[in-house]
Formats: C-alpha cells, structure tokens, sequence
C-alpha cells in the first residue's frame, strides 16, 4: 500500500496551517509546530520591545502560543493571521506587565505595612534602620487615614474585595477604586523618593 506523500508545510500559508490547528486534521501538530516557529522570531523583537528584559520573552512567548493553538477555532480571517497574532501578543505583555507591577507593588506594600504595624504597636523587634524606619514614615505620611485602612484590610489582613465592603459599608467599586489610587499614590512617593526597603 502506498503512503500519501509527507505535505511540505513550509509552502502553506499561516491561514491554511492555523485551519488545521482548529479542525484538528491529521498533521495539525506539525502545522502547529511550523506556525509557531515561522513567527518566533517577530513575536521575539515585538515582547522584547514591548517588555524590555530578554528573561521575561520566552515566558510571554509560551503564553501567546499557548493562546493560539487555544483560540485558533476564533480565527475569522476579517484580519491577516500576523495581524491576529500581534494583538495576541500585545494583550499577553499588557497582562504580564500588570501582573510584574502587583507583585512588585505588592511585595514592597507588604514590607512597608509590616513594619509600620511593628512601629506603632512599638514592639521590640529590630525593625531595621533609622533610614528605613523615616523611609516608612514618609511614605505613610502621604495616604490618607482611609488609604492606610484599605491597604491594611487588603494586603495585611488580606481580606478580600468583598469583605472589606462589607466592613466599611461602601459598594465593590468604591473598594477596588480605593485600593488602585492608594497604590498609584505608594508607587509615585516610592518611586519618587527611591525608598530602599529590605
């Protein structure tokens, strides 16, 4: 019996190999594996221009093509596949990006909150230097008693958006609204002042 010819997909367009990835037909894994490597090389240079560090590329990269061969089915060629995959990517650097920023924010937020929380209740615990000690009173100097609250609830007391609604009688909303302009408020006066903390 003779075999059917092996299909050279280096000649099929992005279109035609992405249509195989979404029915599944016989050969959909190597026309993944042929559209993923084609483009990885633009989704290199478009995540590295995008996000700035080699390290974070190759992560992103998974993600988008991971997202390709997910959504592939989504497809309805109103655009070109590069165009497709090019807002793939964009919203996976945009959302990578977002997430880096929290735990940043986060992390430091969660150091400062500690501390603070050991300065007033005036334990004995050696909470560092005179410098990180002004560093923590500066940036608590600029929020606001109810900015000061809604960080403790969230990020030290890590109650979530709905019990801490729940507490302080205010919608969803005002919660989330609350806890983003503390935060924007934190990173400017850290950012600003190059705050060191440990």
């Amino acid at each position: 019996m003779k075999k059917s010819p092996r299909r050279n997909l280096k000649h099929y367009s992005d279109e035609q190999l992405l249509a195989m990835v979404s029915g599944r037909v016989a050969g959909w894994q190597s026309a993944f594996s042929e559209i993923s490597g084609r483009h990885h090389g633009y989704l290199y240079r478009r995540c590295l221009q995008r996000l700035g560090q080699a390290a974070d590329v190759e992560d992103v990269i998974q993600e988008v093509n991971f997202s390709v061969y997910r959504y592939a089915a989504t497809f309805r060629q109103e655009s070109t596949f590069k165009t497709w995959l090019t807002r793939i990517a964009d919203n996976q650097c945009n959302s990578y990006s977002r997430r880096q920023e929290k735990y940043y924010v986060v992390e430091h937020l969660s150091d400062l909150i500690v501390l603070y929380e050991y300065s007033v209740c005036r334990v004995t615990h050696d909470i560092g230097s005179i410098e990180l000690k002004d560093d923590i009173a500066s940036l608590m100097a600029v929020l606001s008693l109810s900015q000061k609250e809604i960080l403790f609830l969230r990020y030290w007391e890590e109650l979530s958006v709905q019990e801490i609604s729940q507490i302080l009688g205010i919608g969803l909303s005002a919660v989330k609204m609350r806890i983003k302009r503390a935060i924007a408020c934190c990173t400017e006066h850290y950012l600003n002042n190059d705050l060191k903390v440990a």
